[in-house]
């Protein structure tokens, strides 16, 4: 027994959407993506790119909360990945001193 396949009605994008669209995926290839997740489940709640800024409201669709988030801050850490890598390795993630500072 086969699962029945849904269709959806869509209406035709003109000739001059369609530009627009291919244009702005085109535009967006170069730029870094980061995810915005709800700050009280945690769940992905937007994905948006390196050059998006000012604020933005969403629906969380699993506590069905909405937020409000202001894009400065919630931009990407620098050094992040580093740590992340070594997180994934299993590496001691904690700051080390030096033995020169004592």
């Amino acid at each position: 027994m086969q699962a029945e396949v849904r269709t959806y009605k869509m209406k035709p994008v003109s000739p001059r959407v369609q530009e627009k669209l291919d244009k702005s995926y085109e535009e967006s290839l170069g730029l870094a993506e980061r995810e915005l997740r709800c700050p009280n489940c945690g769940r992905l709640v937007c994905v948006l790119f390196s050059d998006a800024g000012g604020h933005i409201r969403l629906l969380c669709k699993n506590c069905k909360t909405y937020s409000t988030y202001n894009l400065g801050y919630f931009r990407r850490q620098k050094g992040f990945g580093r740590h992340k890598e070594r997180m994934l390795r299993g590496e001691d993630c904690s700051r080390q001193r030096r033995s020169s500072y004592r």
